[in-house]
């Protein structure tokens, strides 16, 4: 794999953790805002195991400039 194509792929795996996240927030918001408290614990746990995506994204992202360097 070329350095360039590692980087673009550690970018998008960021992009697509991000924008899970913020799809997560934004239920666990509205479901508290309504009230429903258990759907918004819910959704707050797979919001705790979609940030860990996000930290291997960053990890990998690193490692990417480290070989490149």
């Amino acid at each position: 794999m070329t350095p360039g194509r590692e980087l673009f792929t550690a970018a998008d795996v960021t992009v697509t953790a991000i924008d899970r996240l913020e799809k997560l927030l934004a239920e666990a918001k509205t479901y508290l805002q309504d009230r429903n408290d258990m759907a918004a614990w819910g959704t707050l746990l797979c919001f705790d195991e979609a940030s860990e995506d996000l930290k291997a994204a960053i990890r990998l992202h690193r490692s990417a400039n480290r070989r490149t360097s």
